[in-house]
C-alpha cells in the first residue's frame, strides 16, 4: 500500500496562503498542514490520516533551502505528530534548488516572456533569505542557472524591495502568497512581476513523496 502524503507549508498571516497549500495537496491527492499561523497543524493532519486507517505518510515540506525550518522546526513537528497519531511520518527533502526547480523556474520565466514583446535582460529571483550558512548561496546558484540574480527579502544582501529597482522582471521564489511578496506587489515597480509557484510545484511534491525511505523520522534528521 502506498503511503499517504502530507504537504507541509511554512504558514503565513496572508489570508490566501493556506488556501494555496491546500490546492497543492489536492493536486497530489494528499492532506496539508502548516507549521505556523494555522490550526491545521501537522498533528491534526496526521490524526485525520490515522482516523482514515493510514499508518504511514510522507511529509513533503514546501521549503527551498536546507535551513533552520527544515532542520529543526519540521523534524520537531513531525515527532510530535507521529507520537500523537501513531502514523509513521517520513519527512522527505524539501522542494530544493536543484535541477527540478531550475526547470520549473525556466518554464515560469518562459511563460512570462512569451506574453511580452521585448526580451527580459535583467531578471531578479526574489527569495526570503536565511541566516543558515550556504542556504542563500544555493539560491544565488539557482538564480544564475536560470539567467537571474538573487535578491532577498530579509537577511543577506542585496535585500528588500528597494533592491529590485532596475530589474525588468521579478520572479518570486515563493510557493504561496505572503506578506513579503505583497510588499513587492504594492511597491508599484515598473518590472513585470511573476506569481507564487502554487500548484506548479505539485510534480516535485509527488516525486518527493515517492522517494523510498525516510530522510527525517521523529527528531533525528539525516542530511
Amino acid at each position: 500500500m502506498s503511503r499517504a502524503i502530507i504537504v507541509l507549508g511554512h504558514g503565513s498571516r496572508h489570508p490566501l496562503a493556506e488556501h494555496t497549500v491546500a490546492r497543492i495537496a489536492a493536486a497530489v491527492d494528499g492532506e496539508y498542514a502548516m507549521l505556523d499561523f494555522s490550526a491545521h497543524t501537522l498533528t491534526n493532519a496526521a490524526m485525520l490520516l490515522a482516523a482514515r486507517g493510514s499508518r504511514q505518510a510522507a511529509v513533503v515540506p514546501l521549503l527551498f533551502t536546507d535551513a533552520y525550518h527544515l532542520n529543526h522546526d519540521v523534524p520537531e513537528a513531525a515527532a510530535e505528530a507521529q507520537e500523537a497519531s501513531g502514523v509513521d511520518l517520513q519527512v522527505t527533502p524539501g522542494l530544493g534548488t536543484g535541477a527540478e526547480m531550475e526547470r520549473l523556474l525556466g518554464q515560469v520565466i518562459g511563460d512570462l516572456q512569451d506574453a511580452r514583446p521585448q526580451r527580459f535582460t535583467n531578471i531578479a529571483l526574489y527569495a526570503v533569505g536565511s541566516s543558515t550558512p550556504g542556504a542563500n548561496d544555493s539560491v544565488r546558484d539557482l538564480a544564475a542557472r536560470v539567467g537571474a540574480r538573487a535578491v532577498f527579502a530579509t537577511g543577506a544582501a542585496p535585500k528588500g524591495v528597494a533592491a529590485l529597482e532596475g530589474f525588468d522582471a521579478v520572479i518570486p521564489l515563493f510557493v504561496a502568497e505572503g506578506v513579503l511578496w505583497d510588499s513587492v506587489v504594492r511597491a508599484g515597480l515598473p518590472a513585470v512581476l511573476g506569481e507564487p509557484l502554487g500548484e506548479r510545484v505539485a510534480g516535485i511534491v509527488r516525486r518527493r513523496a515517492e522517494q523510498p525511505g525516510p530522510v527525517a523520522v521523529g527528531r533525528e534528521h539525516v542530511a
